[in-house]
């Protein structure tokens, strides 16, 4: 006789309301597990998936972590992010966009028009109607490149597409803090989601401070998301051109040169001198 296959016990929206809540009072931030992985599910930023469950939009099913005994132990709930309902999905990209203070108002409409800062606002709409591979802007300071990483960032999550900003040094800081708080598992998965997230918009690269390790995470950053530039995007900013990098940044340039990529100067004038 075949084994009876046994349904799955789902969580009710409201119990699986009130035990998020109680685990993110308890830890900070619920932790869940995808019901097909051993560990933290890591997450699938690919077209049409969620970057939390990993399943298809709308179809997320994850298990909380819980101790032996609890009386939820071992069931499933509904992703809370894609198959939440009531904008949870839209919500979730906003508040995990990086985007912070006037910074998440930034938009193309606003940009200043100028004949010297035209191409890199077209080179934005191309990356915007095709966002895979890679997009260096670079100018001196006060031209506008965080604003045009945001105002790109801004766009994609309004078009339900996952994109995170955040300026180099204080990634590496972050994951630095991380690695030594929490140490390697919590430090692997967070690395995991810079590498997987659909869109990554790094600012300032040249002001990071390149210590032994900050130069090795960095590399196997870049070098995750280089060879996964068909399906990602990544947006890079930096104040001089990138061939004019020292030494230590060779691998990077030889990335940001790919016949395949575009590099951009944002010409034009100091912004921060224009009354708006």
């Amino acid at each position: 006789m075949d084994a009876k296959t046994t349904a799955p016990d789902v969580l009710s929206e409201e119990r699986a309301r009130v035990l998020l809540m109680s685990l993110r009072q308890n830890s900070g931030n619920a932790t869940l597990l995808s019901p097909e992985k051993p560990k933290p599910a890591t997450p699938k930023a690919g077209p049409g998936s969620c970057p939390c469950c990993g399943f298809q939009l709308g179809t997320g099913m994850m298990r909380p972590l819980l101790p032996v005994g609890h009386r939820d132990f071992g069931k499933l709930m509904r992703c809370p992010v894609c198959n939440g309902g009531d904008g949870s999905y839209s919500r979730w990209l906003r508040e995990h966009s990086g985007l912070v203070g006037e910074m998440a108002g930034y938009h193309l409409t606003a940009w200043i028009a100028d004949a010297e800062r035209e191409p890199a606002r077209q080179a934005a709409r191309a990356f915007l109607a095709n966002p895979t591979g890679w997009l260096t802007i670079w100018s001196p300071f006060g031209h506008g490149k965080t604003f045009l990483l945001a105002a790109i960032c801004n766009e994609l999550v309004a078009h339900q597409i996952h994109a995170y900003y955040q300026t180099v040094p204080a990634l590496l800081n972050s994951l630095r803090a991380t690695f030594e708080r929490d140490g390697g598992s919590r430090f692997d998965f967070r690395f995991e989601e810079l590498c997987q997230v659909r869109v990554l918009a790094l600012d300032e690269l040249d002001k990071a401070r390149l210590t032994d390790w900050a130069r090795e995470t960095l590399f196997e950053l870049l070098d995750r998301r280089y060879r996964q530039a068909s399906s990602h995007g990544t947006v890079i900013a930096m104040n001089g051109s990138p061939r004019q990098l020292n030494d230590d940044w060779g691998y990077l340039v030889s990335r940001i040169t790919d016949h395949r990529f575009r590099s951009v100067e944002l010409g034009g004038i100091d912004v921060r001198q224009i009354d708006r």
